[in-house]
Protein backbone atom coordinates (compact mmCIF):
# COMPACT_ATOMS: atom_id res chain seq x y z
CA UNK A 1 0.00 0.00 0.00
CA UNK A 2 2.99 2.58 0.77
CA UNK A 3 4.53 2.00 -2.23
CA UNK A 4 1.39 2.84 -4.48
CA UNK A 5 1.04 5.63 -2.55
CA UNK A 6 4.51 6.36 -3.00
CA UNK A 7 4.04 5.93 -7.10
CA UNK A 8 1.05 8.12 -7.00
CA UNK A 9 3.04 11.26 -5.10
CA UNK A 10 6.11 10.44 -7.76
CA UNK A 11 3.72 10.59 -10.90
CA UNK A 12 2.08 13.85 -9.49
CA UNK A 13 5.32 15.10 -8.84
CA UNK A 14 6.56 14.64 -12.93
CA UNK A 15 3.19 15.73 -14.27
CA UNK A 16 3.65 19.04 -11.96
CA UNK A 17 7.44 19.50 -13.12
CA UNK A 18 6.38 18.75 -16.57
CA UNK A 19 2.96 21.22 -16.46
CA UNK A 20 5.56 23.75 -15.49
CA UNK A 21 7.96 23.40 -17.94
CA UNK A 22 5.50 23.55 -20.68
CA UNK A 23 3.97 26.74 -18.62
CA UNK A 24 7.15 28.11 -18.74
CA UNK A 25 8.10 27.58 -22.21
CA UNK A 26 4.95 28.65 -23.39
CA UNK A 27 4.89 32.16 -21.61
CA UNK A 28 8.81 32.43 -23.09
CA UNK A 29 7.78 31.85 -26.20
CA UNK A 30 4.97 34.49 -26.00
CA UNK A 31 7.36 36.68 -24.49
CA UNK A 32 9.84 37.25 -27.35
CA UNK A 33 7.02 37.16 -29.59
CA UNK A 34 5.54 40.20 -27.93
CA UNK A 35 9.08 41.41 -27.17
CA UNK A 36 9.44 41.37 -31.41
CA UNK A 37 6.45 43.40 -32.11
CA UNK A 38 7.55 46.06 -29.83
CA UNK A 39 10.32 45.98 -31.43
CA UNK A 40 9.01 46.15 -34.73
CA UNK A 41 6.75 49.21 -34.35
Amino acid sequence: MMHVTKDIEIKGFLQTVRHEMIGRFFDRAAFDKFRAIVINK
